[in-house]
């Protein structure tokens, strides 16, 4: 039987010695410029990231060592002995393996903002270490195919290699799955971390048993009832067990049953993934999204990193499994998180987290808004196809910020921001989403208008939830909005 190296008894690695050389120099190539750009990275960015400098020289150094064993290939291309490396499958296990225990260490690095640059200088090295048997001594390649005969070290081999395989297999299969069936898993999983604790006490009511603001949710359909489905963020949670919106409006409504899905920070990626995995089960009437315009357009909650083991789809869905059991390292940290004050934080932090939100309205507006509008209405359409694909009617209320109600409030924020009055179109984002929702067919109610007409404060003091007074106009303007969008819908009627 012919060697691999030879056809018809002629020998390839004869006719074709640049092959593997020139093969080997390409990768080393790339290796060499990803170490340049990550230092060129470095020494511009006056921010030091841990990890970055270090990796950058070993990428290049292992760059160069590569580039010399290209050579001496090269040199010695016309012995057979030295080509048929990369015809073994063993290389590409061991690759395999390498790659693998390279991300695993990334992943132990936790969210480090270095943890990338790590990651590819440990795969660097493990290449250039599967690359020594090609400049290796005689003798020690023979060492090294005696160690690697052996049962003990073939099995390890197996093993590890067979677990890098399975896990490389089901992440990807994790992932294609997603995409291809739209199953919003990391931000179902986003969700599952911010939700409220089950069984915890909340202004004066207890958390129902999948974590929302509410009492227990069922599945079964009461005569003669229709049932509303709210999904929002923070805006849902305003007031007390008495005064908040959402509950005086069962009592101003006959004949219809309010199920609150607000959790603290979200927006309509989440809410997407919220009607997926819960709302849906409850087959409501009607879903009314509370948008609120400042931060649900200009801001979204990250996703765990790719050096997060959180971000895993298998990790992800294992969370979805055990119904949030899985122990977290910590909860997802958000820009909301450390910007948003509570009603006890100072003046100064909720002017500041405030003018953050002013964006919104500047106009004209920039690439960097214009893509966030895109995002956001992407993740609505989203949400309204899987609403009209299960017969549910989709409506949106739109939630203003305080500074669209606060003439002084705004005037503060701009001169905090530096922009002129006439570079902030205030009715901006209402415009739009009204605009948005007419051309869908999707019925829109606009609080702007009505919390304006107010002569009284609307908001707790240095906090952006509604006061009583907030609560109580909210909950009339929405209870007219509803018995009169939605009466068709037996019995909502205005009592």
């Amino acid at each position: 039987m012919p060697s691999p190296a030879t056809l018809h008894g002629r020998d390839l690695t004869r006719q074709r010695p640049w092959a593997m050389p020139a093969g080997l120099l390409a990768v080393a190539a790339v290796c060499f410029a990803a170490g340049a750009m990550s230092l060129a990275e470095h020494l511009r960015d006056p921010r030091p990231l841990p990890y970055r400098a270090p990796a950058s020289l070993v990428q290049l150094a292992l760059a160069v060592v590569q580039m010399r064993i290209a050579w001496s290939v090269y040199r010695r291309s016309r012995s057979i002995a030295t080509t048929p490396l990369f015809r073994k499958p063993s290389f590409w296990r061991w690759l395999l393996v390498g790659m693998v225990a390279s991300y695993v260490l990334g992943l132990a690095l936790g969210e480090s903002a270095g943890a990338a640059y790590f990651f590819r200088a440990a795969l660097v090295f493990w290449y250039t270490v599967m690359l020594v048997p090609l400049v290796a001594h005689p003798r020690l390649v023979k060492l090294a195919k005696a160690v690697s005969r052996r049962s003990a070290v073939r099995a390890l081999g197996e093993v590890l290699s067979a677990a890098a395989l399975v896990f490389v297999a089901v992440e990807i299969s994790l992932r294609v799955y997603a995409r291809v069936a739209s199953d919003p898993l990391p931000a179902t999983y986003v969700v599952q971390r911010l939700m409220l604790p089950p069984g915890s006490w909340f202004r004066g009511r207890a958390v129902n048993g999948l974590g929302y603001w509410d009492d227990e949710f069922v599945a079964e359909r009461r005569p003669h009832v229709s049932r509303v489905a709210v999904v929002g963020d923070r805006v849902l949670l305003s007031g007390t067990s008495r005064t908040n919106f959402l509950v005086q409006l069962e009592r101003r409504l006959s004949g219809i049953e309010v199920y609150n899905f607000g959790i603290p920070r979200a927006g309509p990626r989440e809410y997407v993934a919220q009607f997926t995995y819960h709302v849906a089960r409850f087959e409501p009437d009607v879903v009314v999204a509370f948008l609120s315009v400042d931060d649900d357009i200009a801001d979204e909650l990250p996703l765990p990193g790719t050096f997060d083991w959180r971000g895993l789809r298998m990790y992800q869905l294992g969370e979805r499994w055990l119904g949030g059991s899985v122990p977290s390292v910590a909860q997802p940290t958000t820009a909301r998180q450390h910007a948003e004050p509570s009603a006890r934080a100072d003046r100064e932090a909720y002017l500041e987290a405030a003018a953050a939100r002013l964006g919104v309205c500047r106009t004209p507006i920039d690439d960097a808004m214009r893509a966030r509008w895109n995002v956001t209405l992407g993740h609505l359409d989203d949400l309204v196809a899987r609403c009209r694909s299960r017969r549910i009617e989709p409506a949106i209320v739109l939630v203003p910020a305080v500074f669209q109600v606060n003439r002084s409030l705004l005037a503060t924020l701009c001169r905090r921001r530096g922009y002129q009055l006439g570079e902030v179109d205030v009715e901006l984002p209402q415009r739009r989403m009204k605009a948005y929702a007419h051309q869908r067919g999707i019925p829109v109610l606009d609080l702007l208008s009505h919390l304006r007409a107010s002569s009284d404060p609307l908001y707790c003091r240095n906090d952006f939830d509604f006061n009583d007074r907030g609560n109580e106009i909210v909950a009339a303007t929405v209870s007219s909005w509803l018995a009169a969008q939605f009466g068709t819908l037996p019995p909502i009627a205005s009592r």
